[in-house]
C-alpha cells in the first residue's frame, strides 16, 4: 500500500514537470513543517498542534497528498474519504467525535476532527496510519515526515532523504529562520484588525514594509487554538520569464508561475543547494523565508502572551 502510494505520487510529480503546468500554487506558512518525498508540503491553511496532535486541512491532505476522494456531509458534520486501490480503504469521521471508522471498523482517536476558523482540520497520524503510510516526528525541529514509521529524529530524516541525491539532512531540516535571525517576541504587539475575518493584526516585526500578519484565536472548551495568516504586500509578477540550465546542459525558459510548480520536483531530483545556486533570488522568493519566520514567531508569541 505505502509503496504503491509513493510510486503514484512520484508519477504525478513527473507528469507535472513534463506538461509544465502554468497554474501557480498557493503557499501558506506554518509553525509545523511536513516533509513528503523530500519536499515540504504547502497548505492553504497551516497545520496546527491541538492536544499534542498534528491537525491538517481535510481536503488538502485527503485529495492532494493521499489521492483519496472525500465527501463532506454538512448536515451530519461527517467526512467520508475513499482510497481506491485493489483493496479500497474507506475512512469515516465526524466533527468532535473520537470514533473513526476504517472499512466499517471502529477505532478510537485522541483528537477528533475540528472546525477551526471555518476550516475542517483532521488528525494527520490517524489518517496516515489508516492508509498504511508511516509517519515520523522530529520534535526538536517540529517536523513531521510522511512515509516512515519511527520517532527517532536521525532515523526519520535519514529515511526520508536516502533516495534523494544532493538533498542532505541539513538542506531539508535547517530551520529557515536561521537565514534571517529570530524575531524579538518582546517587540510584537497586537491591534484590532481592520480587515474583515481577522481578529488582530500583529505589529512590531521587522518586515512591516513587506508583510502584514493577522492572528485569530478560537476557543473550544478548554482548548485555545491560534491561526496565523501572513500576507505579502509586494507579490512578484508570475508572468516574468526565467531562463535556466538543467544538470544535462539543456536550457529552458519558463514563466515564474511554471517554475513555482516545478520547484518541488527540482528540489527532489537536484537538491535545495542546486536550486539556490541555479535560480538565486528567484528560489529565495519561492521559499518565502520571512513568511515562515513570521508565522512561527507569532504563534510562539500567542502561546506565551494570549
Amino acid at each position: 500500500m505505502r509503496k504503491d502510494w509513493k510510486k503514484a505520487f512520484a508519477c504525478v510529480l513527473m507528469i507535472a514537470m513534463l506538461i509544465a503546468m502554468s497554474t501557480s500554487l498557493v503557499f501558506a506558512a506554518s509553525q509545523i513543517q511536513i516533509i513528503n518525498q523530500g519536499s515540504f508540503l504547502k497548505f492553504e491553511v497551516p497545520p496546527q498542534t491541538i492536544n499534542g496532535r498534528t491537525m491538517v486541512p481535510m481536503r488538502e491532505i485527503f485529495e492532494n497528498v493521499f489521492g483519496c476522494s472525500v465527501e463532506w456531509n454538512a448536515a451530519e458534520k461527517s467526512i467520508t474519504a475513499v482510497y481506491s486501490d485493489e483493496m479500497p480503504i474507506t475512512i469515516q469521521m465526524k466533527i468532535d467525535d473520537k470514533t473513526m471508522y476504517v472499512n466499517g471498523k471502529a477505532t478510537l482517536i485522541d483528537v477528533p476532527p475540528q472546525i477551526v476558523s471555518g476550516r475542517t482540520l483532521v488528525p494527520l497520524k490517524a489518517i496516515s496510519g489508516s492508509l498504511g503510510v508511516g509517519i515520523g516526528y522530529d520534535s526538536a525541529r517540529n517536523i513531521v515526515v510522511l512515509g516512515v514509521a519511527t520517532d527517532n529524529p536521525q532515523e526519520v530524516l535519514a529515511v526520508d532523504a536516502q533516495d534523494h541525491t544532493d538533498a542532505s539532512l541539513d538542506q531539508l531540516t535547517t530551520p529557515k529562520t536561521d537565514m534571517y535571525g529570530d524575531i524579538d517576541l518582546s517587540k510584537l504587539y497586537t491591534v484590532t484588525s481592520s480587515v474583515e475575518g481577522y481578529m488582530y493584526e500583529v505589529k512590531g516585526h521587522p518586515y512591516e514594509g513587506q508583510y502584514r500578519v493577522f492572528l485569530n484565536m478560537t476557543r473550544n472548551g478548554s482548548i485555545v487554538s491560534q491561526n496565523v495568516s501572513v500576507q505579502k504586500l509586494n507579490m512578484p509578477n508570475m508572468n516574468n520569464k526565467i531562463t535556466w540550465t538543467d544538470t544535462n546542459g539543456m536550457t529552458y525558459t519558463n514563466t515564474l508561475s511554471t517554475l513555482y510548480d516545478l520547484f518541488p520536483l527540482l528540489e527532489i531530483t537536484n537538491g535545495s543547494a542546486w536550486c539556490l545556486k541555479t535560480f538565486g533570488d528567484v528560489y529565495r522568493e519561492y521559499q518565502d523565508i520571512p513568511s515562515v519566520e513570521l508565522s512561527d514567531a507569532v504563534t510562539r508569541y500567542a502561546n506565551k502572551n494570549m
